[in-house]
């Protein structure tokens, strides 16, 4: 579960530097290439890298300066008042795990970005 999900993360951004020879590069020109049926040229793909990177970087930033888990906590409190007015269930009992999941990911990528 969990744990290889973030096994996984790791493994992504300990990748991304190794820009179009990435394994992570070759996934994603498959999958665009099942997809869509386009061979991703080699700029494109440093393009999505280089993106996926920079928001890695960003989720890394807001998380060490608490702004990421502040904005957590409201959007999880916010759903749960909202929640709370339904007669039945939509969602409330699964808010403190999705937002515990966001928490644990996003403290995971800020503890591995810039490590690699």
């Amino acid at each position: 579960g969990l744990d290889r999900y973030l096994e996984k993360l790791r493994e992504l951004v300990a990748d991304l530097p190794k820009g179009v020879s990435s394994s992570t590069a070759c996934t994603v020109k498959q999958a665009f290439l099942e997809n869509t049926g386009i061979d991703m040229l080699d700029v494109s793909v440093l393009l999505f890298l280089g993106g996926l990177s920079d928001t890695l970087g960003k989720i890394a930033t807001l998380w060490r300066s608490g702004q990421l888990r502040t904005s957590i906590d409201e959007a999880e409190q916010a759903a749960m008042t909202s929640f709370d007015m339904s007669a039945t269930d939509v969602g409330q009992t699964r808010v403190e795990a999705m937002a515990a999941f966001l928490r644990r990911t996003a403290e995971e990528i800020a503890n591995i970005v810039g490590q690699c």
